[in-house]
């Protein structure tokens, strides 16, 4: 007797873990803080850096400035 895939948990489980694992592979990484940025998330992107919210937003609180003599 065959058993459907539907009664089977564990099997029904590894198959969601898959999917959602090649979901997160297309995702943009964060330069800084390595997490993936999920969509609907702000993203910066420069010269093919992606740089999440959160780590922009420190960035931009502490800016500093360069005088050249």
């Amino acid at each position: 007797m065959l058993i459907p895939d539907c009664w089977e948990a564990d099997r029904q489980e590894d198959l969601r873990q898959m999917a959602w694992d090649e979901h997160l592979e297309k995702l943009p990484t964060c330069c800084i803080c390595g997490n993936k940025i999920m969509e609907g998330e702000d993203v910066h992107e420069t010269r093919g850096k992606c740089v999440c919210a959160g780590c922009m937003e420190e960035l931009n609180e502490n800016c500093g400035y360069v005088e050249v003599d």
